[in-house]
């Protein structure tokens, strides 16, 4: 069998991961915090992401899928050198152990839509000029860089997947956890949120995500870019009031007006790229928001 390493193993879309790859590899998940996977085929390493100890761990390996990072804007202001090793180091070791001791593993990177920053009202193609304007989005940006780098000089493959609104079952972290929160400490009255509400996002289901994830697995890239998202452009405030009828047809949804720094009014993927390898996401929004608070709801 095959063998992969996941690293970020016990996170949001890592453990999504470990459960599609684990009937089509042999699993090295590996992550500084405890993995909660059900499977017990699945080889655990609770450690930080180093390269000999990748070697020792797992030997040589097919793909490495790395989920590592930190994953958050806001987190990115507050402890920018934690974010710049958990996006940029980890990233180098990952790259260092496939140039000394598994030259011929594929390497998926987890990247970012961020990278593109401020732009103009149209969506974002893989070719743009990258624009960050945040330390998450600049850090991203330097990892993508890095594996141009080891690509070029060292012949390493690489996929980028830059995701843009990851969402679904399992994520207790950013809007729609936010939301639901208000929502189940709500009596009466408006609830309020960042932001003007017409923010545009394109919100991916962490499902399709990892679908992409296994596209990508499979497609010889050499180096090469990918957007991960829907193409389709949802307001904030189109969103949250779906999210609050799904939830209480009674709560209404009202916008301070202010925007968070480093985040921009227009994010949403061009995405021929991926739809040319037969790829497409299979979850629309509704369904995607109906299922989130159904599961919140059993919390």
């Amino acid at each position: 069998m095959k063998k992969a390493i996941i690293t970020g193993a016990g996170g949001f879309i890592g453990l999504k991961v470990i459960e599609r790859f684990s009937a089509l590899y042999e699993i090295y998940a590996i992550d500084i915090n405890q993995i909660k996977s059900n499977n017990s085929s699945v080889r655990i390493s609770n450690s930080p992401i180093q390269n000999k100890l990748l070697k020792t761990f797992a030997g040589e390996v097919d793909v490495i899928i790395h989920c590592a990072g930190s994953s958050t804007v806001g987190f990115s202001y507050q402890y920018p050198y934690n974010d710049f090793q958990n996006n940029v180091n980890s990233l180098l070791e990952v790259l260092e152990y496939v140039r000394l001791f598994s030259p011929n593993t594929k390497i998926i990177f987890l990247s970012s839509g961020a990278v593109y920053g401020v732009k103009s009202n149209l969506p974002m193609k893989e070719n743009d000029t990258t624009n960050p304007v945040s330390p998450y989005g600049y850090h991203k940006k330097i990892a993508e860089d890095l594996c141009l780098s080891y690509h070029k000089n060292y012949g390493i493959n690489i996929a980028i997947v830059r995701f843009f609104s990851i969402y679904g079952v399992g994520l207790r972290k950013q809007l729609f956890w936010e939301a639901c929160m208000k929502f189940k400490n709500f009596s009466d009255g408006k609830i309020n949120f960042y932001g003007k509400g017409t923010e545009i996002r394109d919100w991916l289901n962490v499902d399709d995500a990892v679908n992409l994830i296994e596209t990508l697995s499979q497609h010889q890239s050499g180096f090469d870019i990918f957007n991960g998202g829907t193409g389709v452009e949802s307001k904030n405030n189109q969103v949250l009031n779906l999210l609050a009828k799904t939830y209480n047809e009674n709560i209404e949804i009202v916008f301070n007006g202010e925007t968070r720094e480093g985040d921009p009014d227009y994010y949403c993927a061009e995405t021929t790229k991926v739809s040319n390898l037969n790829w497409k996401p299979l979850i629309y929004i509704n369904d995607g928001i109906d299922e989130y608070v159904r599961w919140f709801k059993t919390l």
